[in-house]
């Protein structure tokens, strides 16, 4: 453990910085360190964890302080945020730095061949690390506290020393299993962290208050919008020029939670009021008070395109979607030589596109062989419409954009291009049409249509 710490260089408090900012020690990044040690049979996790805050010249620390005086003392860092962003993993504040506001801190966690933790019937039980910890702090005298964690994690239970040139911290812990109602106020914390203190003190204490109200949340009502997948009336809700084939909206547990806060900061104990029968801290006298807002939203667009992403690793064929149909090839073109198109298309060289475009769609009334897949050809249509507008003149709802010449765009796409109309279909058919079959089955008609065009010189849209 002597050979971690030293690595580490935990002994050297010249490189602490600077004093904190107001609220920076709960939103700044966090650099983590681990090694794991074997005793007996224990394993042994040594964690350090020190905050990352940027470098600036103002409010740097007095030497002839202690930078974890500081720390403890610093009134920039009292009361950590009610909440916590869940989606931004690397800021979440270690619990030790939201009870003490420590900028660094070591911490050991012991678990047994068994996998228990630390406990009061261990074997090598809590005192004799406890004593190990205090021998290797007081003979190497770095300014980091080491901290051990007892009882399951859950517990947040934590015990602990930090050493200076001159003094040495203890960082204790209080658990009640069932406390009294008299202790569920300031008047009651009060008086064990007194009987707790060795020496009295004639001047007052000083605490701050913050209480936390959790209100009733509120559901976001945003309905989820899926293309092509619209009763006549709720098509009407949607502009055509708003169109787009991605899905959007909110699952229906999506919701935000709302706090109010209210803080007294640094206020006397003996003008602190707060017991069973009576209390001054109630919101109306707060000094200071706001609202926090977070919100827990599944976005349906989001979900589609990370899914959508996940399709790289698959390991599926379209021929264990679709059969022998779509990936034989032979099979393709004996279809397509007694098809009505193929025939048609023999006849299109005395024929302008416009009459062709009509009579293609003339002849694809007529029986043709499926694509195997889950959607329904209306469904199917539809998004071909989409990808082709050219071939369905009389329904000219998607029709693509005509870009200006650009001489210096050799290889790039428009913004609406047949790729991106592509894609945003491929992703919608894996969300809500069928998965992965639905998703295949809307690639197998597009290259029949892709291949029809090819084969016949005619323009590709988009």
């Amino acid at each position: 453990m002597c050979e971690i710490f030293q690595t580490w260089e935990l002994s050297t408090s010249d490189d602490w910085g600077r004093e904190f900012n107001a609220g920076e020690l709960f939103s700044c990044k966090w650099h983590v360190k681990e090694e794991n040690l074997k005793y007996l049979d224990k394993k042994i996790t040594v964690t350090y964890y020190k905050a990352d805050l940027k470098t600036q010249d103002l409010n740097t620390i007095d030497k002839s302080k202690a930078p974890l005086h500081v720390d403890l003392m610093s009134r920039n860092n009292t009361f950590s945020p009610s909440m916590i962003d869940s989606l931004q993993p690397k800021r979440v504040v270690h619990t030790l730095a939201r009870y003490y506001g420590l900028r660094r801190f070591v911490l050991l966690q012991v678990v047994d061949s068994q996998g228990a933790n630390l406990n009061n019937q261990s074997d090598f039980g809590i005192t004799s690390f406890l004593s190990s910890i205090f021998v290797v702090t007081a003979e190497l005298n770095w300014s980091v506290p080491v901290f051990l964690q007892i009882f399951h994690p859950t517990w947040c239970y934590f015990v602990g020393v930090g050493m200076t040139f001159n003094m040495r911290t203890n960082f204790d812990a209080v658990s009640l299993h069932d406390a009294p109602e008299r202790m569920r106020y300031l008047s009651g914390l009060l008086k064990i962290f007194k009987e707790k203190v060795p020496h009295s003190y004639e001047k007052p204490a000083i605490v701050s208050v913050q209480n936390i109200y959790d209100l009733d949340e509120i559901r976001l009502k945003v309905p989820m919008y899926v293309p092509f997948d619209l009763n006549p009336l709720e098509a009407r809700v949607i502009s055509l020029s708003q169109f787009t084939a991605l899905p959007h909206g909110y699952f229906s547990d999506s919701k935000s939670d709302i706090y109010a806060i209210f803080t007294w900061p640094e206020i006397a104990e003996n003008t602190a009021i707060d017991s069973e029968l009576q209390t001054q801290f109630t919101p109306s006298k707060a000094h200071y008070g706001f609202v926090q807002l977070m919100s827990h939203a599944t976005s349906y667009l989001s979900s589609c395109l990370t899914d959508f992403k996940k399709l790289s690793e698959s390991k599926s064929t379209l021929q264990s979607y679709v059969g022998r149909y779509f990936s034989n090839t032979a099979a393709i073109s004996d279809l397509e030589d007694h098809s009505p198109k193929t025939k048609l298309m023999k006849m299109r060289s005395a024929m302008q596109q416009e009459n062709y475009y009509k009579l293609y769609k003339e002849t694809e009334q007529q029986s043709q062989k499926k694509v195997p897949g889950p959607m329904t050809d209306h469904v199917l249509n539809q998004m071909l419409y989409y990808l082709f507008p050219d071939m369905h003149p009389e329904k000219p709802l998607f029709p693509y954009e005509t870009p200006q010449r650009d001489p210096h765009r050799i290889k790039s796409a428009t913004p609406d291009s047949l790729v991106q109309r592509l894609s945003c279909l491929l992703a919608t058919c894996n969300a809500h049409f069928g998965g992965e079959r639905g998703l295949v089955q809307i690639w197998a008609s597009f290259i029949k249509e892709l291949r029809f065009l090819w084969d016949n010189c005619l323009p590709i849209p988009g």
